[in-house]
């Protein structure tokens, strides 16, 4: 589990970081990262309606990216305000793609 001192919790901070940070593209992730001057990185998962329409599809998408990201959390530049973005085609995707593409998007952001 990602423990509350790594999560982006106000919709603040996260307008902040889609409005004004870098974009990075993946095949079904996207990130938007931006410096925050602290000694954490912080993360937020962004699932749409449109990704999946049924709310349970879309909690577990975020159940496994936060696996993903506890798991790599120590590896991962500190620093930064992380917003991860879905698109459609992760509804159908295994776990272990799920993680490849993530891990790909970051390193691609240079937080790896």
């Amino acid at each position: 589990m990602l423990t509350k001192k790594y999560r982006l919790k106000s919709a603040e901070e996260i307008k902040n970081a889609l409005k004004n940070g870098r974009f990075v593209r993946g095949d079904f992730i996207n990130i938007k990262l931006k410096a925050n001057g602290l000694s954490e990185t912080r993360v937020a998962f962004v699932v749409g309606a449109r990704v999946a329409k049924e709310s349970a599809v879309r909690n577990r998408i975020k159940r496994r990216l936060r696996a993903i990201v506890a798991k790599q959390i120590n590896s991962i530049k500190k620093g930064f305000d992380v917003v991860v973005l879905t698109e459609r085609g992760i509804k159908e995707k295994k776990f272990q793609e799920i993680s490849g593409e993530l891990e790909s998007v970051l390193k691609s952001g240079g937080l790896l």
